[in-house]
């Protein structure tokens, strides 16, 4: 249960990261393609919750791609 309670916390973490690397990543890629009025505009009403939206999809996603790499190690560590 330990172990499942850090790996838990780490996914977390890991999630977070991830999650805001890819929304600071796609924020640049979109100023950079349709210029800094356009996104001045976006971002004043309803562009900070799609931010939002994204940072918190891609921790989803993130968390699910972490489970699946871990999920062998911990079975690993369960056939003791």
């Amino acid at each position: 249960m330990e172990k499942f309670f850090h790996s838990r916390i780490a996914q977390v973490i890991s999630g977070v990261i991830v999650g805001f690397a890819l929304g600071i990543a796609l924020k640049n890629a979109i100023l950079a393609f349709i210029g800094p009025k356009l996104f001045v505009v976006l971002t004043s009403g309803m562009g900070l919750f799609v931010v939002l939206t994204i940072v918190v999809f891609a921790i989803i996603v993130w968390s699910t791609i972490y489970a699946r790499l871990t999920r062998g190690f911990q079975q690993g560590h369960n056939n003791q």
